[in-house]
């Protein structure tokens, strides 16, 4: 689900990965793939960053994160996450993010008329697979 409003950590993590773009890596901020939404996305490496805020602690919040971490590492994408704590209290994650964006080929990345596909739903209760 798409947030209305940035925590403090988004504010500052969005500040720092802007500054990015004089080193040639552009970021987007709440970008649509698929049914999901990156906190920030650098396209041409298919780099996303996240920035887990208190609401990511619960079991199914992490389950949750981590059936759509998949999902996007299946369509080619590098998902790092990092705590709100650690944005607002180190620089450290930046070089992370740097290392990460040094370390993946530029992609060819085109804008498509429409967003990714959606991910397939679990199956539920009395469905049955098409294979």
């Amino acid at each position: 689900m798409r947030k209305r409003t940035p925590s403090r950590g988004e504010i500052e993590a969005w500040k720092q990965l802007r500054a990015l773009r004089v080193e040639g890596f552009a970021f987007r901020r709440e970008y649509r793939l698929g049914r999901y939404w990156a906190d920030f996305v650098c396209l041409r490496r298919r780099l996303i960053v996240e920035i887990d805020g208190p609401l990511h602690e619960s079991g199914e919040a992490q389950t949750h994160d981590a059936r759509r971490d998949a999902w996007l590492t299946a369509e080619g994408f590098r998902v790092l996450r990092f705590k709100e704590s650690e944005i607002l209290s180190s620089a450290y994650w930046l070089g992370q993010v740097r290392t990460a964006l040094l370390s993946r080929p530029e992609s060819g990345y085109r804008k498509r008329e429409s967003p990714l596909p959606p991910p397939p739903l679990p199956l539920g209760e009395g469905e049955k697979s098409a294979t």
